[in-house]
């Protein structure tokens, strides 16, 4: 009897809550839109320059409207998948497509970046670092201005 007790306690308890399977994470809106917003001090439109670059470079691309005097702005990108274009052109099976709002706000620029993997919302906080990250990279870029070396 206690060989059969020490089995269950040490060998089979283990395999048991090996498999159990966190829950899923909840995330409320308030927690999802602060991932997705940050604020640049930038004028709209070369923020609007730089996502574009940023887009262009990462093998998808974007699709920017004139930045005349417009307050608010909606950028649509995307990442192509491994399997290529799907059905309608901005959605690439496998791929990435974000949606990305502008709102001009005096000197500053508030950027919010909704990104979909699969038709889903993606709520991993550290692909939003990572994509505002690129944003911030494209914009330090944008301020260097590079002379070419001049030869005699």
């Amino acid at each position: 009897m206690k060989i059969k007790r020490l089995f269950l306690q040490l060998v089979l308890l283990p395999i048991l809550f090996g498999c159990v399977v966190p829950a899923p994470q909840i995330i409320t809106p308030l927690q999802l839109q602060m991932m997705q917003t940050r604020k640049f001090k930038k004028p709209i439109d070369e923020v609007a320059n730089a996502i574009k670059a940023m887009g262009d470079a990462s093998g998808g691309g974007c699709a920017v409207p004139p930045t005349f005097f417009t307050p608010v702005i909606t950028i649509q990108c995307w990442k192509f998948g491994k399997r290529g274009k799907v059905n309608s052109p901005n959605i690439y099976e496998d791929g990435e497509q974000s949606t990305i709002e502008l709102t001009a706000d005096n000197a500053y620029t508030i950027v919010r970046i909704k990104m979909y993997q699969k038709s889903q919302m993606v709520i991993d906080s550290k692909i939003y670092s990572n994509e505002f990250k690129k944003v911030s990279d494209a914009l330090f870029m944008q301020g260097i201005v590079i002379n070419p070396a001049e030869q005699d």
